[in-house]
């Protein structure tokens, strides 16, 4: 059955046996009950005009009862926004997403901060060579850069996230989060479920190289799912890499002698992982958007759209790993940051093709209730 949001207005559709649960409007995120067809209509007044009766004259006081209501809510009610029409053609317009003010300084910060940081480290190495006391500074130097790079990838998810949840709503330009301080507990809870949904989808891929026990696998686990389960061996490899240990992770693995059955079980963790994603960050609940049978279920009926975004989104999450690795390899340091800032760059591209996916099919995935 069919009814509308009584706040928003918005189109939903649900089963027939859901009539009287109750479930929030995706769009205006109002808690909605589902009517049953023996549902009485409101009331309409009668018109006079209908009678020939003289019409009353009244004052039109739609604007006088809104401004009312606004102060009364501290003005903080604002009219609802119209959705934006994209100028150029979409293959064009979705490259541009994150060429604004507030997408450009994120990149800016996220990226020119840590490289900052390395800049001073490397300077306070060359001055330690002449004055041995500086050897304190340098630590610290060290410290600060590789926590503060964490920090800033972690808030670069988080943004992410926002963006996806912008561009379900319809926009075409990433949204102005700036004025936004989330806190340390929100930051790492979106992280940890973005790296929890990255390592269940590669789970067989994880057991069976597991039981094969080969190395060279490792960097294709770690740079499959959209590359987030990457950021949780990078603070082990930091530590590593500080402590002067050998790398364990190589920075190519071997395909030659490479099982084809992990690579088939590597691909549908990987195939399956941007409905896993999107799910989860459009559902409150996060065990319910981890439903198999929902996730399953939402691929089947947008199967050749969604076979064109998950090809898409593997093309533009593979460059994360390399990054990740020359940031880890000092002789090629310097690159990794002006690398990163692309990485960051092509993440908010891919954030707005799920948040728009999720716009234009939203119900084909029959997420409404």
């Amino acid at each position: 059955m069919e009814f509308h949001c009584t706040t928003c207005g918005h189109k939903l559709r649900v089963p027939d046996t859901k009539v009287g649960k109750k479930g929030r409007c995706p769009r205006c995120r109002e808690v909605l009950t589902v009517p049953g067809p023996d549902t009485k209509p409101q009331r309409v007044p009668l018109d006079g005009r209908l009678l020939d009766l003289p019409e009353p004259a009244q004052e039109d006081q739609t604007e006088t009862t809104y401004e009312q209501l606004r102060a009364a809510f501290g003005g903080r009610i604002m009219e609802r926004e119209e959705l934006p029409e994209r100028k150029y053609p979409w293959m064009v317009d979705i490259f541009l997403y994150p060429l604004n003010r507030s997408a450009l300084a994120t990149l800016l910060i996220c990226a020119g901060v840590p490289f900052f940081l390395r800049l001073v480290a490397q300077f306070l190495m060359i001055v330690m060579s002449a004055i041995q006391i500086m050897i304190i500074f340098w630590v610290i130097s060290i410290w600060v850069h590789w926590v503060g790079l964490l920090l800033l990838v972690t808030y670069a998810y988080w943004y992410f996230c926002q963006c996806i949840r912008d561009s379900a709503e319809g926009q075409i330009r990433a949204p102005e989060t700036l004025a936004e301080t989330p806190g340390l507990a929100e930051l790492l809870g979106q992280n940890l479920k973005l790296i929890f949904c990255s390592a269940l989808c590669l789970v067989p891929a994880i057991i069976h190289w597991g039981q094969a026990g080969d190395i060279n696998q490792v960097p294709w686990i770690l740079g499959g799912a959209g590359n987030f389960f990457l950021t949780m061996v990078l603070p082990v490899e930091v530590i590593r890499h500080m402590a002067g240990a050998e790398q364990i992770i190589p920075l190519v693995g071997s395909t030659r002698e490479a099982d084809p059955a992990f690579w088939v079980l590597w691909g549908a963790g990987n195939f399956v992982f941007p409905m896993v994603l999107l799910s989860q960050v459009m559902h409150e609940s996060f065990f319910s958007a981890l439903n198999p049978i929902r996730i399953v279920r939402s691929i089947f009926r947008t199967f050749f759209q969604y076979i064109g975004l998950a090809l898409v989104c593997g093309v533009l999450s593979f460059p994360l790993s390399m990054i990740y690795f020359l940031i880890l390899s000092p002789p090629h340091w310097h690159l990794a940051y002006a690398l990163l800032a692309l990485a960051f760059y092509q993440m908010l591209i891919m954030a707005h093709l799920l948040g728009r996916f999720y716009f234009k099919y939203d119900e084909k995935l029959y997420w409404d209730t």
